[in-house]
């Protein structure tokens, strides 16, 4: 009785078969097996493979439940010889199952590693392509040509900086209030150097100068700038100012008599 679902090969006709195929597989060397270049059809193959597999493993599963019943059948009718007999087809089935797991999980291991391997192809596709690119644009732009157009810019922007400072700057001489209140002292001192030159003239002739209380001297740049001081004291009006009030007054009082 077959319990794995396999068919039985005649002992002679196996040897026969198994000399002709070992025969068979020595001539034809390499072109036996096709090797699959292309990881697609490399992983679909295994996929498939493994779907076989699972397949394969829930007939023995049923197979050996089916066993496990037998045997329970068995003992409740004292055959126990029976009852081990389909024990130990459970356990044969069993291993089987375990040992084609161990398959299916290799496939499985298999199959993650054809998929990183195409992922890391189609990277390192995608980095060559990026290469390929980069090269091809850093042809059309020249290491020192770009250095010139950088010089170039700081060049433009340097002589646009000069542009400015030169138009900031006040058109014409602008002196500060300084040198204009030096210059003026200087004048000051000027006229004052003429004015004694002409006193000194003036007594050699014989003609004798203003006091010297009298004598003003023109009043220096700050004198002449400031304000007068506000009074402190009540301002009293000049006699001539009180005569015509007067007057006004009386010209007001006869108007209001007639």
């Amino acid at each position: 009785m077959n319990f794995f679902g396999r068919r039985k090969n005649n002992a002679g006709g196996g040897t026969a078969s198994g000399g002709g195929g070992g025969g068979g597989g020595g001539g034809g060397g390499g072109g036996g097996k096709t090797s699959v270049s292309d990881p697609g059809s490399a992983l679909q193959q295994v996929k498939t493979q493994v779907a076989t597999l699972e397949k394969r493993i829930e007939h023995l599963e049923k197979r050996a439940q089916a066993q496990l019943k037998e045997a329970k059948r068995l003992s409740m009718a004292k055959n126990r010889s029976g009852a081990m007999q389909a024990l130990k087809r459970k356990k044969m089935h069993e291993k089987e199952i375990d040992k084609l797991r161990n398959a299916v999980a290799n496939l499985e291991q298999q199959a993650f590693a054809i998929e990183n391997a195409s992922t890391t192809v189609d990277i390192v596709q995608g980095m060559k392509a990026g290469r390929a690119a980069a090269q091809a644009i850093q042809k059309q732009v020249n290491v020192e040509d770009v250095e010139d157009l950088k010089d170039d810019i700081a060049e433009q922007m340097q002589t646009q900086s000069e542009i400015d400072d030169i138009l900031a700057t006040q058109l014409g001489d602008a002196a500060d209030d300084d040198e204009l209140l030096a210059e003026l002292e200087d004048l000051d001192e000027d006229e004052e150097d003429e004015l004694a030159d002409l006193d000194d003239d003036l007594e050699g002739l014989g003609i004798s100068s203003a006091p010297a209380a009298s004598k003003t001297s023109p009043p220096s740049y700050a004198a002449a700038t400031s304000l007068p001081a506000a009074p402190t004291s009540k301002v009293t009006t000049s006699a001539t100012e009180e005569d015509e009030d007067a007057k006004a007054l009386a010209a007001l009082e006869a108007e209001m008599a007639m």
